[in-house]
């Protein structure tokens, strides 16, 4: 029991304590530094795999409301050209039959003014 252990768990002790840490590099310092170029490097690549993945959603959102743009303008065109159509042929209608169309808009209104009425 009288032997000195050299290389004990003291220094290994004082490199983690910040107040009994000596100055200058230590076993336990150069452990750290190795596993924290790992972890800086593993960052380094979680923050471009993040930065790839944004750029791609942003792509995506792109594309994506571009399309919805698209499909809204295509719409609205075939609604205005259907629109078009309706309001020539009842033009058309009302030119060819004055009598009808006028005995139409009246059951109409009258339809309308029996359904109002019961409010």
């Amino acid at each position: 029991m009288g032997e000195k252990i050299v290389g004990g768990a003291g220094p290994a002790l004082a490199a983690h304590s910040k107040d009994g840490s000596g100055s200058g590099p230590t076993q336990a310092l150069s452990a750290t530094g190795s596993e924290d170029r790992r972890t800086a490097a593993a960052a380094g690549g979680l923050s471009e795999t993040v930065s790839k993945m944004s750029e791609q959603t942003r792509d995506a959102a792109g594309r994506m409301a571009s399309s919805v743009s698209e499909a809204a303008g295509t719409a609205s065109r075939r609604l205005s050209e259907q629109g078009s159509r309706a309001t020539d042929q009842v033009a058309e209608f009302v030119r060819e039959q004055p009598i009808v169309a006028l005995v139409a808009t009246g059951a109409v209104c009258l339809v309308l003014g029996v359904l109002l009425g019961r409010r």
